[in-house]
């Protein structure tokens, strides 16, 4: 038996690789002299086997990377960020946010920073595919102060109306 190989496969396959490299970041953006690349990092999962329901356990953080895209180098930047988490509570649901700052002494020019947001649980169960019943990240937001100026990156425009339903559960 012979394979053959046809042109939309492999357009389908190059497609398909494309996804998978720029898929899992969730976003990057330049503004004022910064770039911000944030991704999901999973810390543990406990989930249960894989059945029909399926317990789901889960503990994770966003990752960012802060990157200086300015000719001069940063003293004294601060992030804010906050995160808010869709619980399903029930058939309503209701929005969590988990907040915090980390302090960075010194952001020297091209110099790129990880940080690691708190951390947060996802949970819940599925029943077959259906994610109904799973908290899930609903949006982020990073704010980067230098000499007192903010600069915002957001997971999407509606951040703010959602941040307003949120309730604060740092600790």
């Amino acid at each position: 038996m012979t394979m053959t190989f046809s042109p939309g496969r492999w357009l389908g396959c190059v497609a398909a690789v494309i996804f998978l490299v720029f898929a899992f970041p969730l976003r990057a953006e330049d503004r004022d002299g910064f770039r911000l690349t944030v991704s999901k990092n999973t810390v543990s999962r406990r989930d249960g086997p894989s059945m029909y329901t399926r317990e789901i356990d889960r503990d994770l953080i966003l990752k960012a990377v802060l990157i200086n895209t300015s000719m001069k180098d940063r003293k004294d930047v601060r992030i804010e960020y906050a995160i808010l988490i869709k619980r399903w509570l029930g058939e309503s649901g209701g929005l969590e946010r988990h907040s915090g700052k980390v302090e960075i002494p010194l952001l020297r020019r091209s110099e790129a920073m990880d940080v690691k947001t708190g951390q947060f649980h996802i949970g819940g169960h599925l029943h077959g595919t259906s994610k109904i019943h799973v908290d899930e990240l609903e949006g982020w937001k990073f704010t980067v102060f230098v000499d007192g100026k903010p600069t915002e990156f957001r997971s999407s425009s509606n951040f703010d109306a959602l941040n307003k339903r949120a309730v604060d559960v740092t600790r």
